[in-house]
């Protein structure tokens, strides 16, 4: 989306600023096991220019499938009575799941590479269906479903949304974080203790404000999905990553004081109380019987054990809990900070540094990136522009 009154050009430098706010999906991009600064500087410049590659003509199948995934969880809490148990059948799951998908590719085709797709579909029907029978068990009451939040830390802004913000079953009082999670692969507990998605959700929760998605209007057009709100605006191929930009101009014009819409800005103003961290590959019954060894103490608990052991599965047996805790408490804002401020300096000084290794050969800038450094520099650098001045062109 292009911004009002902004240059095509990513200045790193503003970074982290309030027009041009921190997402988590940077601090994933930069920080995970493949991340890498580089990449994420070219992933800006894309961006700022117009030409990011979530604007061309495929979409990636997981991405694509876990914005599908959020979006039917999203109409499933919202649409109907989530608390009765036969409110939502597999049928009904299923037509909103593919209708979900198609919003999300537009008029852009999925990638589905070497992925099955009468496999990967129904797991993820089953997943949601498992996520809506299990949630009355955690939930009392929702509070908000995929709404977005602005929050200011340590003079750093923070930008994104939150999959649902609840009352928990047992602790009504309280306040509850879900992140709902498709992938296959469950982070070690430390992990998750120390995940970007948690201290930044929970310190919103604590400091920031957040809006809903009700206050865009969406309209469909020839190149895909314009969302408006107020003179804010944004189009995309995806619905929803047209929902993020808008929303996220809209949020970064409410931080302003005395902004029109600023009765739309909901505060909880406290942490949460309980953050989880929902695997929702938890849902997908096993097939086949076999044993596994079980040590996260969410684990012992769903297999009734007090010890670390080993179980034995049956096939149409859940994997798991799902619901996994995330261990981080008011006091971990301070330690969020200083992580952020070392990555908000690295960039506003243009350290984007290259993590080169297997990942490369799967990084669509690998070309550039691994050639960057031939160019000529100081004496012949000018020695150059002054023979380019000296050539007679007036042929050409």
């Amino acid at each position: 989306m292009q911004r009002k009154g902004r240059s095509v050009t990513w200045n790193y430098r503003a970074y982290g600023s309030l027009g041009e706010p921190i997402h988590k999906s940077h601090l994933n991009t930069i920080t995970s096991d493949y991340g890498c600064l580089r990449k994420f500087r070219y992933q800006q410049d894309e961006r700022w220019a117009g030409t990011d590659r979530d604007t061309r003509n495929t979409v990636n199948v997981k991405a694509a499938l876990g914005t599908a995934a959020h979006e039917t969880l999203a109409r499933a809490l919202t649409e109907r009575a989530w608390t009765e148990p036969t409110g939502w059948t597999r049928e009904d799951i299923a037509q909103v799941f593919a209708q979900e998908l198609h919003r999300e590719a537009g008029q852009r085709v999925i990638d589905w590479g070497s992925e099955d797709p009468t496999k990967l579909i129904p797991e993820r029907v089953q997943m949601i269906l498992g996520t809506l029978a299990n949630l009355r068990q955690h939930v009392a009451e929702v509070l908000a479903i995929e709404a977005g939040f602005i929050v200011e830390l340590g003079g750093m802004w923070l930008s994104g949304h939150v999959d649902l913000i609840y009352r928990p079953r047992d602790n009504p009082d309280g306040l509850g974080l879900a992140d709902w999670k498709t992938g296959g692969q469950r982070p070690d507990p430390i992990e998750l203790d120390h995940s970007w998605e948690a201290g930044v959700y929970a310190a919103a929760m604590a400091h920031g404000f957040f809006v809903g998605r009700e206050a865009l209007q969406l309209s469909q057009n020839p190149d895909g999905w314009t969302a408006r709100a107020g003179d804010v605006v944004a189009t995309h191929p995806s619905r929803y990553i047209a929902e993020r930009n808008a929303l996220e101009q809209l949020l970064i014009d409410m931080a302003q004081p005395d902004h029109p819409l600023e009765h739309l800005r909901v505060r909880f103003d406290r942490y949460p109380t309980e953050i989880r961290y929902v695997h929702m590959g938890d849902y997908v019954p096993y097939v086949k019987r076999g044993h596994k060894r079980v040590e996260r103490h969410e684990d012992l608990a769903h297999w009734g054990l007090t010890t670390p052991g080993t179980v034995t599965f049956a096939p149409d047996q859940l994997r798991g809990p799902a619901w996994l805790h995330v261990r981080q408490t008011q006091e971990d804002i301070s330690r969020l900070i200083y992580r952020l401020k070392s990555i908000v300096g690295t960039i506003r000084m243009g350290r984007f540094i290259e993590m080169i290794g297997e990942r490369c050969k799967h990084c669509p800038y690998s070309q550039p990136c691994l050639n960057a450094g031939y160019s000529v520099t100081g004496e012949e650098r000018k020695q150059v522009h002054r023979l380019i001045k000296q050539l007679d062109l007036g042929d050409l």
